[in-house]
C-alpha cells in the first residue's frame, strides 16, 4: 500500500451496494416467496374445504359410519383414515342444505372411496347415498336396511350452489 502524506494508509476500497446488502436482499426474497406460498396454500385449502364447511356434520357423521362399519373394516383393514376430498358440492336454499362429496379412505390393507350425498332435514343429516367403493369395483352400501346398490343421483336443488372439482 502507498503511504499517505500524514503517515497513514489509504482506506480499503468501499464495497458496492450488493456487497453491503446481499444478506438483507436474500432474506427479503426468501420471506416473500415463503409468504406467497403460504397465501396460495391458504387460498387453495379454503377453496377445497369451502363447500364442506356448511356440511361438516355430514362429513363427520359419514366418516364415523364408515370407520365403525365391520364390513368396511374387514375389507380395508383398521385403522381407516380419510384423505383430502376430491369432489365436494354443497347447495343451500331456504334453509335446506344438500351436500355431496367423495372422500378417499386409506385402510391398513386396502383403499376405497367414500361416496356421500345427504340432505339436512330438521337439523339431522339424511343420507341419500352413503357407500364405499373398493379398489376392485365392489360397493359396500353403508345405509341401514339397504341393498348393495346405491340410489341414483338426487335432483339438484334449484338456486345457487357451490361445486368445486379438486
Amino acid at each position: 500500500m502507498e503511504a499517505m502524506p500524514d503517515g497513514g494508509h489509504a482506506p480499503a476500497p468501499r464495497q458496492g451496494w450488493w456487497g453491503r446488502h446481499w444478506k438483507w436482499v436474500m432474506a427479503v426474497i426468501l420471506l416473500g416467496a415463503l409468504g406467497a406460498c403460504g397465501c396460495l396454500g391458504a387460498i387453495f385449502f379454503g377453496l377445497g374445504l369451502g363447500p364442506l364447511k356448511d356440511s361438516a356434520g355430514a362429513y363427520a357423521e359419514a366418516v364415523a359410519i364408515a370407520r365403525d362399519n365391520p364390513l368396511v373394516q374387514q375389507e380395508l383393514g383398521a385403522p381407516i383414515h380419510p384423505s383430502f376430498p376430491r369432489h365436494a358440492s354443497t347447495s343451500t336454499l331456504n334453509g335446506h342444505t344438500r351436500t355431496a362429496f367423495t372422500l378417499p379412505l386409506d385402510g391398513a390393507r386396502a383403499n376405497g372411496t367414500l361416496h356421500v350425498k345427504a340432505d339436512e332435514q330438521a337439523g339431522q343429516w339424511v343420507f341419500l347415498q352413503l357407500y364405499v367403493e373398493l379398489e376392485d369395483g365392489r360397493i359396500l352400501d353403508l345405509r341401514p336396511d339397504q341393498d348393495a346398490t346405491p340410489d341414483t343421483e338426487p335432483a339438484p336443488l334449484p338456486g345457487r350452489g357451490r361445486d368445486i372439482e379438486l
